[in-house]
């Protein structure tokens, strides 16, 4: 009996759970039996979890969806940017990238409104003047946009905290990508940062909407011209080695070469000269020398008194073993600056070099006895030599006046005046080196 009774209270106790229960979820189902106007009121409380879950629950219910209404979308997406904008913690845990959750719901309102009428406009197009302020209503993106551009520069001028300053500037951009100035704050902080894939990062975003500018052309092709000097210099000095860093180094020109052909092609013309000069460096790291010469021409066309340009083609025909045209360039660059120490020694060097050919013929008539066995030819050979010497000595001079301590050079005068019998300069440059031992 007592056991018979027991299982009857048992029942009786799980019935009326069970009604209980059943009328908790009735009510809980009549709570959020949610409608667009009561989302908007837990909106205008702030109350943004409540707003969240009842205009959320009034898109799945039947009644929308037998109806749908673009209105009701832009509903959505003002309480998930409210979300977004929120300082608050357990706000920006309702979504999971509020930023993301509203950009989806403003293009659902382009697609329900096939892209026009007032639905549309709010959200996509300036309101027009607000007479209260004398300003031009911003469009709600427009809004979402100057949201985070402005926490931008708050984080940049307030605290220089870049990398926050970053993050909000490319949300900026994420909301409007046109926005290139959003763009050029989001690269400037993060190589501020040095954060150098956010600099990638934005660079490239940069890039991609054809920027005008030669800044993350040059700052990016110049990274990669960095990581490829680091790997030759990092390297041993055997062939070998030389030879392994080189292919790992020529991808990483090959890469500063493509930022700096873009950027030639999207950078206005007046800006152009840093990226015109970077491109020759990379076609003579690519090795590509006939390509850098023929731009190097083009480029001195343009400004003919750039006497780095000209002393570069000088450099490139003597690498060629152009005697000729190295000595035209580096004359050239002479011509602009007559003190130019590099063309003077390079120009000097060319006749050294040339000298020591004759010289070798000269060497070549000796017989045992230290006799020319044709003394007619030797001494054609010796007043040829004398003529290259006598060439050269006045840029070797030249190059001392500029740099008086260096010892090459003045051993290389010495060598011309003993040669010459120009014996009171042998004399007087023969102290000087002495008194620098």
């Amino acid at each position: 009996m007592a056991t018979t009774k027991l299982n009857r209270m048992m029942k009786k106790l799980t019935l009326t759970l069970t009604v209980i229960l059943m009328a908790c979820m009735g009510a809980f189902a009549q709570t959020i039996k949610a409608s667009e106007t009561k989302a908007k009121s837990f909106l205008d409380k702030g109350d943004l979890k409540n707003a969240k879950l009842y205009i959320e629950t009034y898109l799945e219910s039947e009644k929308f969806k037998k109806k749908p209404k673009t209105s009701v979308y832009i509903t959505q997406a003002e309480i998930y940017m409210a979300i977004a904008m929120s300082e608050k913690a357990e706000d920006q845990k309702l979504l999971t990238d509020p930023t993301k959750s509203t950009l989806t719901i403003f293009d659902k309102v382009k697609e329900m409104s096939g892209g026009e009428g007032s639905d549309y406009e709010k959200v996509f197009d300036s309101q027009g003047i607000d007479f209260s302020t004398g300003m031009i209503k911003p469009s709600m993106k427009e809004q979402f946009r100057n949201y985070y551009f402005q926490k931008g520069a708050n984080f940049y001028n307030e605290s220089e905290d870049f990398g926050s300053a970053m993050k909000m500037f490319e949300k900026s951009y994420m909301v409007m990508p046109t926005d290139t100035l959003a763009m050029i704050y989001a690269f400037a902080t993060a190589r501020q940062e040095d954060d150098m894939d956010a600099v990638y990062r934005n660079g490239d975003k940069l890039i991609s909407v054809n920027y005008t500018k030669p800044d993350p052309y040059l700052i990016l092709s110049f990274d990669q011209y960095e990581k490829g000097r680091n790997f030759m210099d990092d390297a041993g000095d055997s062939k070998e080695a030389q030879a392994e860093a080189k292919k790992k180094a020529m991808p990483c020109y090959q890469k500063m070469m493509d930022y700096v052909t873009v950027g030639l092609k999207n950078v206005d013309d007046t800006l152009k000269s840093d990226l015109q000069q970077r491109q020759v460096t990379a076609y003579i790291l690519l090795e590509k020398t006939d390509a850098a010469i023929a731009q190097l021409k083009k480029n001195s066309e343009m400004n003919p008194n750039d006497k780095s340009t000209l002393f570069t083609l000088g450099a490139l025909y003597d690498e060629k073993d152009n005697d000729a045209e190295a000595i035209k360039y580096y004359g050239k660059a002479l011509k602009v600056d007559p003190t130019y120490y590099d063309a003077n020694l390079n120009h000097a060097v060319i006749y050294l070099d040339q000298a020591k050919v004759v010289f070798k013929e000269m060497d070549a008539l000796l017989d045992n006895r230290g006799k020319f066995t044709d003394p007619e030819k030797a001494e054609v050979l010796g007043n040829k030599y004398d003529s290259i010497l006598e060439k050269a000595l006045p840029y070797l001079e030249a190059a001392n006046k500029v740099k008086p301590d260096d010892m090459a050079v003045m051993q290389r005068m010495l060598q011309i005046y003993s040669t010459l019998d120009m014996n009171d300069k042998a004399k007087a440059i023969t102290e000087k080196i002495n008194s620098m031992e």
